[in-house]
């Protein structure tokens, strides 16, 4: 039954507002707004709110009432369709005879009134401009038309989805339903069979009911428990889904004065004009109840859009019942002026709570006992809020569950005392009504006791009226009986005696009352603690059950996927080996093919190599002739400096012991290497990102213009010469001290000593009967020592190549040789299982090292001298001191261990093995600090670059490999040799590397310089961001200020500073012509400035917050902003007018990107997610979810087909557009990156994180393919 307004009256009180009321309906505008938006564009829009915060009346009188004024919509210039709206809630009407819920009937019922309404109007056809019989064709067809409509042809037997379809063809119009109170739906009786029956019909007809029907669901928070299974069966159930706050205080304002406003234009009074004074409307918002904040548990289950941020909210229901209150009072004083003497006359918010509890419990009428104690149950004696459930109050109040629901509905939908909690029980509106409730709960208490005790006393009384009405019986006999005077005093004593008794009694008993008193009191607050450890301990066991029926719903889950994931394994199984016996078939025909062809070329390799020796030999020959001639020559001066070496080595060993002298060598001048261009500014562009600022930058895809070549010299050491010589494989290489020469040890017994800057051979030494295992120069370079599988060791002189001496000890081959720091002393390791310490000028040992049980397969010696390390086949390293003691032994690797090298500091060590992996050790523990994988077979040497700071390993898979030694993350991979590495070593330097072959050659490498070519120096600002213009002429930097800078990118030079801005500049983008720049400030605008100039073209306002990122479109027609209001702007760049705004993000909107067609854009933001938008209709196309923290970068592909993020969670992600999954997802890595782009070709990606590092990424197949080998390689 619907409620209207007393004719003169601008507020319900405790009834919902109806349509008839819209004039009256103030303080949700925003509200209907937003509801009415979703209904015409979305299937179904979900509103939820706590009970009495104005849902009904929100539809009644603001939704349905505002969209029935436009119910006539024009479709054409001349034709009209129809639109309905259908607000229905009167779910419970039930059949009279078998007392059964219809169902859905009573919804049909009012579809189908609610359509011939619709239809009795006519459409209103208007005559067109054109010829008369044109009119009368339109006339008569449309007449056809609309004469074959009836609405009688719906069929309430049919279920709802038809009933709805054929509505909306006879209508030829939209229909809206808003499916109020639909917790009453949910209440609805009947068995379980018919209960499935009616919900499967609803959520058939908002499945696939006609396009043109929307719906809208109301329900109390409380109950979103039920609504489960709508939640499984109707996609994206939760996508339009809204909460209803309380009023806010300036909307509680609106609903108090404007509704007066409204009475004073409609109906004029005699009386005077409606108002309110200010001071009264002060008081109201200072006593009314705020409203209650409490959330229900079911929201963390899904996301909504609160439509009013819910700060200090008031409670509607409470606002109008004082309101119509007030009103009331002000017409029965024949004024409608409502002033605060009229608030005062009704006592104030808590007098009328008082008499509104006492008004709702007395229309109970015969069960007004039962309401009464039923009020006071929902207070405890300690003035606390309580939480009931029905079997409780049933017991309590002594009243059957159906009057007690009774009486429960009306307090909960009518009086509005009441509220249900999702977990089933009640609890009061609100607090303001605790205080009420205990003092009748007090009056209550008191009244029960005072009965209680009158009871008792009566009862004593009595008793004592018996012995009074005894001892009165005696005193009558004594008096009667005198001559038995003795026997007369006795018995009157004795009455005096228990008279005296019957009030100690009296006494005792008034105690025992009062004590049994005080025990119910103690016994009700057990009770009412008990209550509350029983309801925690249900909702505990509830939530028990409830985890065990999930984790029991997973476990079945998890066995499904397991028994699946095993036959996918099975067959996979199958499939492989299948396929592995093929390949093997394969290869074992290819290698037949290849031995055959093999054969043949090493015939022809050998009868060359037969020809090259020969040819070798005269070389050889014709150049001994030459040198003879000149060694006369040479004699002369040879004597003289042997002579010079004599004394000078007779004036060290007069030197006091710890005296060094300084040994003056001749410098001689390093030729400049040159190093190759990059392309347009891409070096600068790389030095400005690792220098040039002091904070992370955010990069775009300007820098991906040429990331291909700037990555063939960044990621990569360029060859830049080849040492070629030896006859057969080198063993070892090593740089000089100074750099200057590189030393070659060789299976063809000989050491040659090369100038790598013009890789000329300096000096041939030959001597050994062995091959040449090792090979190490002394401090000063004026010696080096060769070991050989000859069982010696020879210290030669690197000018004349004389052998100084020559060492003896060792009775197997000797694998490795190193000088200690002093230059004194030499230390070898070799195939007998022992290292040795030798004392270069006596030639003795000093000491041999013992312990290993295989080969010794290098030795290594710490820059401080303090240690010694050894390597060796048996799989193990040892550390010694420097006098031989054994220190720590290193063990961890599953091969031998074929090389060791201390990092310079000398507190770590690195060691490699044919396990295919190196490893950096603690020097002090002897603990493992990192693992290093990627090698593809053994791993010969390791060796440190000289600030410490990278590794590189030399292997038999062809390949040198350079690692961050801090993090074993690999920085370059360099093939070029034909065969196996057997050495590798860094320059002094660090900028070259020397690598050594089984291909009988050697190869310097040049490092990658990440010098920079300049820095931007602005005075005292940081920068905080970076671009460069389209042509590579410009780079535009933002810093903490107000302003922009732009410089000259060849130079450095400081070209303009753009200032205008009231805050800090976030961003800056240039047009792709680069003749406009776009900033973008936390000011909350976006600036466009003419780049040659630097003045201001336009400022775009339309954010609400700080702008955080701009970005032209590929024509530079528009731009995109984005904000922390959660919002994308595309502005028109040359009007500054907005073409299209779009907002869906959850959080701040990060970054955007325009795709490469200029059609999509695509935006990051604080919530988690990327999403993709079309620019010509608005819509959202894409949402990607993966990451787990703010995604803070996006750049779209070259093709358009994918698109790259960054985020906070350390990672970087490419996704397909088509498929919304993510294609690649790099590691996570030590910090977040937060600028990600794509490069010109598309093979690659890269990224910047929060250490000033740049990442770059494969996107090739054949990249890809590597690096997928060299991760499996990894986990072999």
């Amino acid at each position: 039954m619907k409620n209207k307004l007393i004719i003169d009256t601008p507020y319900p009180g405790l009834s919902s507002f109806q349509e008839q009321d819209q004039a009256y309906f103030f303080g949700r505008d925003q509200e209907t707004q937003e509801v009415i938006a979703s209904l015409l564009t979305a299937r179904l829009t979900f509103l939820f709110g706590n009970c009495g915060v104005g849902k009904t009346s929100l539809l009644n009188a603001g939704v349905a009432a505002l969209l029935r004024k436009k119910t006539r919509t024009p479709l054409t210039r001349n034709i009209s369709f129809n639109r309905v709206i259908i607000s229905f809630k009167d779910w419970l009407q039930q059949n009279q005879r078998s007392r059964k819920s219809d169902g859905l009937l009573p919804l049909k019922q009012t579809i189908k009134a609610e359509l011939i309404s619709a239809l009795a109007q006519k459409p209103n056809i208007v005559a067109l401009s054109e010829t008369e019989q044109l009119k009368e064709s339109l006339r008569s067809v449309l007449g056809d038309v609309l004469e074959e409509q009836s609405p009688e042809d719906l069929d309430l037997n049919a279920d709802l989805s038809s009933v709805l379809t054929t509505a909306t063809k006879l209508l030829d119009g939209n229909i809206i339903i808003l499916l109020d109170q639909f917790e009453k739906y949910l209440d609805q009786s009947g068995s379980e069979a018919e209960i499935q029956e009616r919900d499967k019909e609803l959520i058939e007809a908002i499945n696939h009911a006609d396009p043109r029907v929307r719906f809208l669901i109301s329900i109390r928070e409380e109950n979103l428990q039920m609504l489960d299974d709508f939640r499984k069966k109707i996609p994206q159930f939760f996508t339009r889904t809204y909460k209803l706050n309380p009023l806010s205080a300036s909307q509680t304002r609106d609903a108090i004065e404007k509704p007066l406003q409204a009475h004073r234009q409609q109906r004029p009074s005699a009386k005077g004009p409606a108002h309110i004074d200010a001071e009264l409307l002060e008081h109201i918002l200072t006593d009314l109840p705020t409203a209650d904040s409490s959330q229900s548990s079911k929201l963390k289950d899904f996301q909504y859009q609160e439509i009013r941020h819910a700060g200090v909210g008031f409670d509607a229901s409470y606002l109008q019942l004082l309101l119509s209150q007030l009103w009331a009072s002000a017409v029965k004083q024949e004024s409608l002026s409502i002033n605060l003497s009229t608030y005062s006359n009704l006592g104030g918010m808590t007098s009328l709570l008082e008499t509104h509890i006492e008004n709702a419990i007395d229309r109970q009428n015969e069960s007004k006992e039962i309401a009464k104690k039923l009020s006071i149950c929902l207070v405890t004696s300690e003035g606390e809020k309580r939480s009931v459930s029905l079997s409780v109050l049933s017991k309590s109040c002594q009243g059957t569950p159906k009057i007690i629901s009774k009486i429960l509905r009306a307090f909960i939908d009518r009086e509005r005392i009441l509220r249900p909690l999702d977990d089933g029980n009640f609890v009061l509106f609100h607090e303001g009504l605790v205080p009420i409730l205990l003092e009748d709960r007090k009056v209550y208490e008191k009244n029960l006791d005072d009965t209680a005790a009158k009871q008792k006393l009566t009862s004593s009384k009595n008793q004592t009226k018996k012995a009074m009405k005894t001892a009165r019986r005696f005193r009558r006999i004594s008096a009667s009986l005198a001559a038995i005077l003795l026997l007369s005093v006795g018995v009157t004593l004795f009455a005096f005696n228990q008279e005296k008794q019957a009030e100690k009694r009296i006494q005792i008993a008034a105690i025992k009352v009062e004590e049994a008193g005080k025990a119910r009191k103690q016994a009700e607050l057990k009770q009412e603690k008990a209550e509350k450890r029983a309801n925690r301990a249900r909702s505990q066991a509830e939530e028990v059950k409830q985890t065990w029926e999930k984790v029991q719903e997973e476990h079945k889950e998890t066995e499904k996927r397991l028994a699946i994931a095993i036959s996918k394994t099975k067959q996979t199984k199958i499939s492989q080996e299948n396929a592995e016996t093929k390949r093997k078939q394969i290869e074992i025909k290819r290698l037949a093919l290849a031995t055959s062809k093999a054969k043949k070329a090493e015939i022809a390799r050998q009868s060359a190599e037969a020809k090259r020796k020969q040819t070798e030999i005269e070389r050889l020959a014709l150049a001994t002739s030459k040198a003879k001639k000149a060694e006369i020559a040479r004699q002369n001066a040879e004597a003289k400096r042997k002579q010079t070496e004599i004394e000078k080595r007779n004036a060290r060993n007069k030197q006091p012991t710890g005296e060094k002298k300084q040994v003056s060598l001749p410098t001689q001048k390093r030729p400049p290497i040159s190093q190759p261009r990059l392309g347009l500014n891409s070096e600068q562009q790389l030095a400005l990102m690792l220098k040039a600022t002091q904070k992370p930058v955010r990069l775009d895809n300007t820098l991906g213009i040429h990331i291909d070549r700037l990555v063939q010299h960044s990621s990569k050491l360029s060859e830049r010469t080849t040492l070629r010589g030896h006859a057969m494989k080198i063993n070892d290489v090593v740089f000089s001290p100074d750099g200057l020469q590189i030393a070659t040890a060789s299976a063809d017994k000989t050491v040659i000593i090369w100038q790598p800057a013009t890789a000329t051979r300096l000096h041939f030494f030959e001597g050994h009967k062995g091959s040449v295992n090792g090979v190490a120069f002394n401090p000063d370079g004026s010696k080096i020592a060769t070991a050989s599988s000859d069982q010696t060791v020879k210290i030669w002189n690197t000018q004349s190549g004389e052998v100084i001496s020559t060492l003896q000890g060792h009775t197997a081959g000797v694998n490795s040789v190193k000088f200690d720091p002093t230059g004194k002393r030499v230390i070898t390791g070799g195939k007998d299982k022992i290292a040795i310490i030798w004392d270069l000028q006596s030639e003795k040992i000093l000491q041999t090292l013992a312990g290993h049980t295989d080969n010794i397969t290098q030795v290594a010696v710490s820059a401080n001298g303090k240690w010694i390390a050894t390597a060796s086949a048996d799989k193990t390293a040892r550390i010694w001191d420097k006098t031989g003691q054994k220190h720590i032994i290193l063990k961890g690797h599953s091969g031998s261990v074929n090389g060791l090298a201390f990092a310079p500091d000398g507190k770590r060590i690195a060691t490699v093995s044919t396990d295919k992996t190196a490893r950096i050790w603690d020097i002090r523990t002897g603990k493992p600090l990192l693992l290093f994988k990627g090698h593809l077979s053994t791993i010969t040497r390791v060796a440190f670059s000289p600030d410490g700071n990278q590794l590189a390993t030399s292997s038999w898979d062809k390949t040198t490999k350079v690692w961050d030694s801090h993090s074993a993350e690999m920085l370059s991979s360099i093939r070029g040799h034909a065969s196996f590495i057997s050495a590798v070593a860094f320059s002094p330097d660090g900028k070259q590397l020397v690598t050594s072959s089984l291909d009988r050659t050697a190869k310097i490498w040049d490092q990658p310089s990440q010098a920079a070519l300049f820095s931007l120096n602005a005075p005292s600002d940081k920068v905080t961001g970076i671009t460069f213009s389209p042509d590579g002429k410009r780079i535009a930097t933002t810093h903490p200020g107000k302003t922009a800078k732009i410089w000259d990118a060849d130079s450095g030079k400081m070209l303009l500073t753009l200032a205008g801005h009231t805050k800090r500049v976030i961003g800056v983008s240039f047009s792709p012509d680069a003749r406009r720049i776009a900033t973008a400030s936390a000011d909350k605008t976006t600036k466009i400035w003419d780049a040659q100039t630097g003045t201001a073209l336009l400022s775009l306002k339309g954010h609400s917050g700080p702008v955080t990122d701009i970005a032209f479109s590929p024509n530079g027609r528009l731009l995109a902003s984005v904000s922390t209001d959660k919002t994308v702007i595309i502005w028109y760049v040359n009007s500054g007018e907005i073409k299209t705004t779009f907002s869906g993000h959850q959080g701040d909107v990060v970054a955007v990107a325009f795709s490469p067609n200029g059609k999509l854009i695509a935006t990051t933001s604080s919530d988690k997610t990327a999403k993709t938008w079309e620019i010509s209709s608005g819509k959202m196309l894409h949402t990607f979810v993966g990451h787990t923290d703010t995604v803070t970068g996006v750049a779209f592909s070259r093709d358009g087909k994918q698109i790259a993020t960054t985020s906070a969670d350390k990672a970087a992600k490419i996704w397909d557009l088509t498929s919304e999954k993510g294609l690649l997802a790099t590691r996570r890595l030590s910090s977040f990156t937060n600028g990600i782009a794509f490069s010109d070709t598309g093979r690659r990606i890269i990224t910047a994180d929060t250490n000033k590092r740049i990442q770059v990424y494969a996107m090739d197949l054949k990249e890809l393919v590597n690096l997928a080998q060299a991760s499996a390689a990894k986990h072999k």
